[in-house]
């Protein structure tokens, strides 16, 4: 992925080909060129790191039909392009039409699809403050899986030391019955 734009570290010129397709990151507007094979992945803004879905290639007319916006605006579509009604043959001003309208759709749907980039974008960056929160609470849970583990073993460790008491305690008491036993005992 090519991109170009202020703060370059390669000292390199960026050369953009005629198949390559530029669009600009919805986050940051930073302008990115990618192989116009690339046409619906996502890739990530080597500036901002956002995933971006690429758009798909705008028709040379497309670039003359309205100047980029800034992405904290909602886009609205360009008018469609006005048809000179010179008297021509039926067929070709037929297809200019159909070329216009056409052009008019791909302004709008590359609008749409510039909204969405956004939106997704947004998305992402709540997901990623949600997952920060979820860490932050497992951590928590962990030290309390922890505490409760220490007062298991000490609770484990007291009941040991009452068994072993009670046993020393029930020894003591049947050594002494056993020796006042053996005193009772007739002598010879």
């Amino acid at each position: 992925m090519k991109s170009s734009g202020v703060g370059q570290s390669n000292s390199a010129p960026i050369v953009i080909r005629l198949n390559d397709i530029v669009f600009e990151c919805p986050k940051c507007c930073k302008n990115i060129a990618v192989d116009q094979d690339a046409e619906g992945a996502i890739v990530q803004c080597p500036q901002c790191g956002t995933d971006v879905i690429v758009p798909p290639k705008p028709s040379a007319a497309a670039f003359t039909a309205q100047p980029p916006s800034s992405h904290h605006t909602h886009m609205t579509p360009p008018p469609p392009p006005k048809v000179d009604v010179h008297p021509q043959t039926p067929q070709i001003q037929t297809q200019h039409v159909e070329a216009a309208a056409l052009q008019a759709k791909l302004a709008v749907l590359s609008a749409k699809i510039k909204e969405l980039q956004h939106r997704r974008a947004d998305l992402i960056a709540k997901i990623m403050g949600h997952i920060d929160a979820v860490n932050r609470i497992l951590e928590q849970l962990g030290g309390l899986q922890g505490a409760e583990n220490e007062a298991f073993r000490e609770w484990s460790h007291i009941e040991e030391k009452i068994t072993t008491a009670k046993r020393a305690g029930e020894l003591s008491a049947a050594a002494k019955k056993t020796g006042a036993v053996g005193n009772d005992s007739p002598q010879q």
